[in-house]
């Protein structure tokens, strides 16, 4: 059908139809919408902390979060140099019932030690957000750890929206402790004649001539040398400049 009609056909649909490359690449890590994610194999030998990975999802007809670390990051390589990340990762149990997730106001604690869902282990590495786990203060010996989101640095979530009469709203300008008056005969590129009633001031509108100034100029006085330039020349063309 694609041959018959391309225009009719969605090229990458048409892409992921002709399957991937057999030979696939393993990653230690990646940078993902501006977020590096390191295997925890990797990241268990540094001190910062680069592998904890949540996704949404549903679970048994419920929208939840699923929570885990990062193992591997796998590159599928297809037609017309077409590539696809997936991330396999290590997910914990979040089923309320087995309480191994507990979900306070401010935070949630997540049981570490019980795994999960081990028979869906891919994402895509677009889907993915990173998060942190941190030692639970209350239970410092044990698995289980305080899960932590944050906003990286430089990355801002603005929402799409191509409306912009959606986003913006009309600024209510009207002040309400001012009568309101009207006002006739407004000149609007001059304000001759023109008497606002927040000032008293009267406008001035009579003649002057340069007689009526106590202004006296003598050009001899004047330096007729011509003023230096104090900034040095710069050449254009010089690298070291730009």
């Amino acid at each position: 059908m694609y041959k018959l009609n391309p225009s009719q056909i969605n090229e990458e649909l048409y892409i992921l139809s002709s399957l991937p490359d057999n030979r696939v690449s393993s990653l230690k890590g990646c940078i993902v919408n501006g977020v590096k994610f390191i295997v925890k194999s990797r990241d268990d030998c540094r001190q910062t902390q680069n592998c904890g990975v949540t996704v949404a999802g549903v679970h048994n007809y419920v929208e939840d979060d699923y929570y885990g670390y990062l193992d591997e990051v796998i590159e599928l390589s297809f037609i017309r140099d077409y590539r696809i990340i997936l991330f396999k990762c290590t997910w914990f149990d979040t089923d309320l019932r087995r309480k191994h997730v507990v979900f306070e106001p401010h935070f949630i604690s997540i049981d570490t030690s019980r795994n999960a869902y081990k028979e869906d282990p891919f994402i895509l590495a677009n889907e993915a957000q990173q998060v942190f786990y941190v030692n639970d203060p209350l239970k410092p010996k044990s698995h289980w750890k305080i899960i932590e989101r944050i906003t990286h640095r430089h990355l801002w979530d603005i929402p799409e929206n191509n409306n912009v009469e959606d986003l913006l709203e009309d600024v209510n300008l009207l002040r309400e402790d001012i009568a309101e008056e009207i006002v006739e005969n407004v000149d609007v590129h001059g304000s001759n004649g023109y008497i606002d009633d927040f000032f008293d001031d009267e406008i001035d509108n009579s003649d002057h001539s340069m007689e009526d100034f106590d202004l006296e100029l003598n050009l001899d006085d004047l330096d007729k040398e011509t003023p230096t330039n104090d900034i040095e020349n710069v050449n254009s063309d010089d690298d070291d400049y730009w």
